[in-house]
């Protein structure tokens, strides 16, 4: 066969199936936006961090859970960071006798504002779980939004 037989030829017909499809144009998609972000200034080792989340899973449903666990994950280390530094400023600044006072309350800012951050992971952890609860087909109904515990069932027993 000639080149010319082969550049006129008819190409062949390729069948895919939607499955294949979808997973090519995924492909294609998350390529276009990796240039787009390259273009953007976003660094290539960055870039290539951010293709873990491409294997994450093959559906939307399957996705949000790998990626909440992860950020539970993340949320929970810096969580345990944060605690660690805390501890160290309460322990080398705030008890220290000896420190000026002036330099005492700003260290005493800079725990507190740890301190607060702290709180603000646990509530958004606590708003992301709870939101992925209901994602996934969580019940609205008072029964399952307030669970029972004995006081509770005590209370609101009826009388015989």
């Amino acid at each position: 066969m000639t080149l010319m037989e082969t550049l006129a030829r008819p190409p062949s017909p390729v069948v895919m199936t939607n499955s294949q499809l979808a997973d090519a144009l995924m492909r294609q998609n998350r390529e276009i936006m990796r240039n787009g972000l390259r273009k953007a200034g976003i660094k290539d080792s960055t870039l290539e961090k951010l293709k873990i989340f491409e294997e994450f899973a093959p559906n939307a449903g399957e996705y949000l859970i790998a990626s909440m666990d992860l950020s539970h994950r993340m949320m929970m280390f810096s969580t345990v960071k944060l605690q660690e530094r805390a501890l160290a400023i309460e322990e080398e600044y705030l008890d220290n006798a000896t420190l000026d006072e002036e330099i005492k309350l700003q260290w005493q800012q800079a725990y507190n504002e740890i301190v607060d951050l702290i709180g603000k992971n646990f509530e958004r952890t606590l708003a992301a779980t709870q939101a992925m609860a209901k994602m996934m087909g969580g019940k609205d109904d008072e029964k399952a939004a307030k669970p029972q515990t004995k006081f509770g069932a005590l209370q609101k027993r009826k009388p015989k």
